[in-house]
């Protein structure tokens, strides 16, 4: 009888496939298992939801066509608020975001939302970027 080939780890005899060492591969499965189990442990505390994904479009309209003026608070050298004067009355009673850009169209600061209660609203920009680096400014009144 030719004696069995010891490969990876496992004792080849016949067709059967045994451990070359039952303790070493007890403690693996065991191993195995314990690892499993956190895994699944983990997996159970994820918040997982039946909502699906959609897309659509509708349009947007502006309540207010003639547009606003936009007035930027500058305190040492920095936008502290934009005061946005000549709200429409269709826009009174919605909430103000603004977001302010730099040249390269990229957001460097962000206002509000801020209730809208009359024509004049102001939106203070907590992250006070400076006024040099501010080229634009983007409205938008949401809940209408």
């Amino acid at each position: 009888m030719a004696r069995p080939q010891l490969r990876a780890g496992l004792l080849l005899q016949g067709m059967g496939v045994m451990p070359a060492n039952p303790m070493r591969w007890l403690l693996a499965a065991f191993a195995a298992v314990a690892v499993g189990s956190v895994s699944a442990a983990a997996a159970a505390s994820l918040e997982l939801s039946t909502a699906g994904l959609g897309a659509s479009s509708v349009e947007v309209v502006s309540c207010d066509p003639g547009g606003v003026t936009p007035t930027y608070t500058v305190q040492l050298g920095n936008v502290t608020e934009v005061v946005v004067s000549g709200v429409a009355p269709a826009c009174q009673t919605g909430q103000m975001s603004l977001v302010l850009i730099d040249t390269s169209k990229t957001v460097i600061a962000t206002g509000g939302p801020v209730e809208v209660l009359g024509s004049t609203v102001t939106v203070p920009i907590p992250a006070t970027p400076a006024a040099s680096d501010v080229e634009g400014v983007h409205i938008v009144v949401e809940g209408l």
